[in-house]
């Protein structure tokens, strides 16, 4: 005949932290020989928080822009990314090496008492480059594309709109800027 253990997080002889929660906890091992003969140990088990991490909000972000994600963990030594392999509590990431599209970028993070927790930041690399649907605008020319400095915008609408415009070199330097066009 064999024992039973007894106590907060037991079930069927096995002990859950997760059952147990955060704290020290008494394990009871309640054993009687073929004899009759019973005895008891007890064990003190302690369950550790797993670390708070938090490595950001999902983002989306434009194709040659970079994010930086920010998992500082009270209490860590390690940290690892994926993909990637970095081992620093941030990463810069952009689309160079990964392209256009989502990923998941994951931190792991081991704090001082060996207990490891992670989170996951889905990031979406977009093309910016085109000029998004706008409501009410029929037709937008820029010309001529590329130009040498001297260029024409013209914009046709359903009604009057009042309009900001602003042109970016190739370098992403405004080089002209107009507010409440007509």
């Amino acid at each position: 005949k064999g024992g039973d253990y007894m106590g907060t997080g037991i079930e069927e002889g096995t002990f859950f932290p997760d059952m147990a929660g955060v704290g020290s906890h008494t394990v009871y091992y309640y054993y009687t020989d073929e004899n009759g003969c019973t005895d008891t140990a007890m064990q003190s088990i302690t369950v550790n928080a797993l670390p708070d991490v938090d490595a950001g909000d999902d983002a989306e972000i434009c194709a040659g822009e970079e994010i930086t994600l920010d998992a500082t963990t009270t209490g860590a030594v390690s940290y690892l990314w994926f993909p990637g392999g970095e081992t620093t509590a941030q990463i810069t990431i952009d689309t160079a090496g990964y392209g256009l599209g989502a990923f998941a970028f994951i931190v792991t993070v081991t704090d001082e008492n060996d207990c490891v927790s992670s989170d996951t930041v889905n990031v979406l690399f977009k093309d910016c480059s085109a000029i998004g649907e706008l409501t009410g605008i029929n037709d937008i020319k820029l010309y001529p594309n590329p130009g040498q400095g001297i260029f024409s915008l013209k914009v046709d609408t359903e009604r009057p709109l009042d309009l900001n415009v602003r042109v970016y070199n190739y370098n992403g330097v405004s080089v002209f800027e107009e507010q409440d066009i007509r």
